[in-house]
């Protein structure tokens, strides 16, 4: 067996839901995200959100955890707003339905998940939460949760990590901890299910977890600074280490 072989057989295969509709205006930076996969020890398996997945359950049966990447907003529809607030972004309701199927049959299956930015934001919607649906209209802060693109591999402000939890877990850390970040909207009330393990000095809601961790939303992005932060690396690699392969 090649040396590719044997690492295919032994790395745990990580579901990567990303949308090609969004590729036209973030096509290089998302392939960071995928690479991330390979740089924590796992083998990616990309699915295109964007389009229906009839296979879906084919596809998560096949892979040992699943990471639901950032995004355009959750359709408001799905957690009680007006969908004619002019606050809100682009919305994928395509995307919205293959996302929530991939937790649904992940969480049937078992499987670690990792839900990032907007994945955190649907996994709360996806239990019942609700969001807030423009941060700087309501819930302004002096904290920059929305500093443009070009700044996702800086970090932009600081949270506070809870003892105990997965992250802290993963990256040998709690406390204080600087990330990067780019939303306009943040988890509301906390879904069923869900406990708030990381906070930005704002009160806003930076990460989540349930399940006993088998379940991690974080409102940063990793897979964008990974690079080039250890914090960053370590929660990826502590995530994909979880997902020991089920296959034979």
């Amino acid at each position: 067996m090649s040396e590719q072989r044997r690492f295919a057989a032994a790395a745990p295969l990580v579901a990567v839901t990303l949308s090609s509709v969004e590729f036209a205006h973030l096509g290089s930076e998302r392939t960071l995200l995928v690479r991330s996969v390979t740089a924590a020890g796992g083998v990616p398996l990309v699915i295109d959100a964007a389009l229906p997945q009839p296979a879906l359950r084919a596809l998560l049966e096949s892979a040992d955890a699943l990471i639901l990447s950032g995004g355009v907003d959750v359709a408001p529809e799905r957690y009680g707003a007006d969908p004619e607030d002019r606050a809100l972004g682009s919305v994928d309701r395509t995307r919205d339905e293959v996302e929530l199927e991939a937790l649904a049959l992940a969480d049937e299956l078992r499987l670690p998940t990792l839900a990032i930015c907007r994945g955190m934001q649907l996994l709360n919607v996806a239990r019942g939460g609700t969001l807030v649906v423009d941060l700087p209209r309501d819930a302004p802060s002096e904290i920059g949760h929305e500093p443009g693109m070009s700044e996702l591999g800086r970090p932009a402000h600081e949270v506070t990590v809870s003892a105990g939890s997965r992250i802290a877990e993963w990256t040998g850390r709690d406390g204080r901890v600087a990330v990067n970040s780019q939303h306009h909207q943040a988890v509301g009330a906390l879904g069923a299910g869900l406990r708030a393990t990381a906070w930005a000095d704002d009160g806003i809601v930076e990460a989540v977890e349930a399940d006993g961790g088998r379940v991690v939303g974080v409102q940063w992005h990793p897979e964008w600074i990974w690079p080039s932060d250890d914090h960053a690396l370590a929660l990826l690699t502590g995530f994909v280490s979880d997902a020991a392969p089920r296959r034979d």
